[in-house]
């Protein structure tokens, strides 16, 4: 299988493994509190996204405007999800207010940075950095203050999932288009490789609503 190949299996992969968490959060969604509703409805808006794009994709019509709204439903769920989450009064506020402050960067992009032609490489990496240093002082937290098994817990699955995307996926943030113009193979290895995390990120998202039962 060539390059080319890879990356689409990748792709299908990536659209299949959606499946999961939606599958196990419906199933459990009469045990969801409101982070984990809100974050649920977030996966399937994700999965009506990425579906649009390729569907727009099959009829050979621009979508990278797609990005933007794939970039901010993530972005203002997170947002959300740690204005709950957080315990400790000022880091609430920091997290809520830096977060607020962010959401000018997609419209700046959009209009005066890399439009809709583009992938929105500035924007979506400053929100994903934010994301990271976020999520990791929640899953601090959940580390210090909660008594029964870490393995138990809903968030501890998710913040992980959370951590592995933006982690791994740090270079296809940042060099996405640049690659692109430089090795079509090195785009291919580096999209495939993207698709390939979000299959574990959705398995762990799962993994994550399914103890929502417990």
């Amino acid at each position: 299988m060539d390059l080319s190949g890879v990356y689409f299996v990748s792709f299908y992969l990536q659209m299949a493994s959606y499946i999961l968490p939606i599958w196990v959060g419906y199933r459990h969604r009469a045990y969801f509190d409101p982070l984990l509703r809100i974050f649920f409805l977030s996966i399937f808006l994700s999965f009506v996204i990425d579906c649009t794009s390729w569907v727009l994709v099959q009829f050979a019509l621009h979508n990278h405007y797609l990005d933007y709204f794939f970039s901010l439903n993530l972005f203002l769920t997170k947002i959300y999800i740690f204005r709950g989450f957080i315990q400790q009064t000022t880091y609430r506020q920091i997290v809520f207010f830096s977060g607020i402050a962010i959401l000018p960067l997609f419209f700046i992009d959009f209009f005066w940075g890399a439009g809709a032609g583009h992938h929105n490489a500035f924007s979506g990496t400053v929100a994903n950095m934010w994301i990271t240093l976020v999520t990791i002082y929640g899953m601090r937290q959940l580390i210090l203050t909660i008594a029964s098994p870490l393995n138990q817990q809903p968030f501890f699955w998710i913040f992980l999932g959370i951590l592995i995307k933006r982690i791994f996926t740090l270079p296809d943030s940042l060099f996405s288009d640049y690659i692109l113009t430089v090795s079509v193979s090195a785009a291919y290895i580096l999209y495939s490789f993207t698709y390939l995390i979000s299959v574990v990120e959705n398995m762990l998202y799962a993994r994550g609503l399914y103890y929502a039962k417990k």
